[in-house]
């Protein structure tokens, strides 16, 4: 077992995130392809202050991104499609087989009103994709009373995309566009069901790869999920994989403050080399190297909470977005307010935590420094003093 210390593993958790150097993965449409293979999943969200959790996630990497490039990919390419992680996400269409048995074990555990589903097939073959909103609601239905009011045909819809019948063509704005799942997988999409194995070998090689360094807890995120949906635990192949590939050296086990943890081999070189990319990135809340907040705790020592659904007065830090300072610190957790009328969007207050607080100089160069934060954005720079 070789022993790093902690700026160690949080170079590691940044190499696997694509954060130490700038356009890590190249620019353009083939970039954001790149980025997501990388990442694993790019998870969506409905949160929208600065930008949708998808774009902001691409823009922190991708100096040149524009949303285009991400709608080509999924429309026209078909390179990735939408599904469940941990969460909705993008995922790569190479690894479409790998979620199929979620797809089969939600097909067995839910059922789909059949007089509806054999209605939206026919419509679908005569008419091509469709949103939920091409359904009429049946005549006599109670109003609908929020989000998760769903009238019949929306319903159906998205347990037959859940149980992969059904694919996301694309998004306009922000609703799904349904098609058979036929018409959009290419025709040399790999099919063949994977083993438990190889399952377990997905999940370890494809989380380490991200997240840089990590516990079997870490790389089993999506397990509570997945056994949501089809009734399946991932961990016991997981874990059997985990053993295999430290076996046969794929995987290095490493040893942090006394704690054990994983990584694939071939990152370790990274620690011999000097990160050489020196920036601010505004991290959605749903941000990869963020999502997982216990994981925060123990490598970055950031305590990080979403209050967007927390009352208001309730609120201690007012938290939409938080700040990464690029030089193995998260400094910041950054209050972001949405625009009013004739007013631009501003920070409401920023809260400076850790041990080693920036001084006047960084946070001049924090007003200064190109961020990922659109132009119509107005910075206001407030900061208190707070350690933990």
């Amino acid at each position: 077992m070789q022993n790093i210390n902690g700026q160690q593993a949080k170079q590691l958790a940044l190499h696997g995130q694509g954060l130490l150097l700038k356009d890590p993965f190249g620019l353009g449409q083939e970039a954001v392809l790149r980025t997501i293979e990388q990442l694993h999943y790019l998870q969506i969200d409905t949160i929208s202050v600065v930008d949708r959790t998808q774009h902001q996630v691409l823009k922190t990497r991708i100096s040149d991104y524009q949303p285009a490039m991400l709608h080509a990919l999924q429309s026209e390419h078909k390179k990735i499609f939408e599904y469940w992680s941990h969460a909705a996400a993008y995922l790569p269409m190479k690894d479409y087989r790998f979620y199929q048995p979620v797809m089969r074990g939600y097909q067995l555990n839910r059922q789909v009103d059949e007089k509806i589903r054999r209605l939206i097939l026919a419509r679908l073959k005569a008419e091509g994709p469709l949103m939920a909103k091409d359904f009429a609601t049946p005549a006599g239905s109670a109003k609908r009373k929020g989000w998760w009011d769903w009238k019949p045909a929306k319903i159906a819809l998205e347990r037959m995309y859940m149980g992969g019948e059904l694919m996301v063509a694309e998004r306009r704005g922000f609703q799904k566009v349904y098609d058979l799942t036929n018409n959009v997988l290419p025709d040399n999409t790999n099919l063949k069901a994977p083993t438990d194995q190889q399952r377990g070998k997905f999940y370890v090689s494809g989380m380490l790869k991200n997240l840089g360094i990590a516990s079997p807890r870490d790389i089993a995120y999506a397990r509570s999920t997945v056994k949501r949906l089809s009734k399946y635990d991932i961990l016991a192949s997981i874990e059997t994989s985990l053993h295999e590939m430290t076996e046969a050296g794929e995987v290095s086990r490493l040893s942090v403050q006394d704690e054990t943890l994983y990584c694939l081999t071939e990152s370790l070189s990274i620690l011999e080399q000097p990160p050489s990319h020196k920036c601010l990135y505004f991290l959605s809340p749903f941000d990869n190297l963020i999502i997982n907040r216990e994981r925060l705790r123990k490598i970055f020592n950031f305590d990080y909470k979403l209050e967007c659904y927390v009352p208001k007065p309730k609120r201690q830090f007012g938290v939409f977005y938080a700040t990464h300072f690029i030089r193995r610190r998260i400094y910041w957790q950054a209050g972001l307010q949405s625009p009013t009328q004739n007013q631009h969007p501003r920070y409401q207050r920023h809260l400076v935590r850790g041990n080693d607080p920036p001084n006047k100089q960084t946070c001049y160069r924090f007003s200064r420094c190109p961020t990922s934060l659109p132009t119509h954005f107005k910075l206001s720079i407030s900061v208190n003093r707070h350690n933990k």
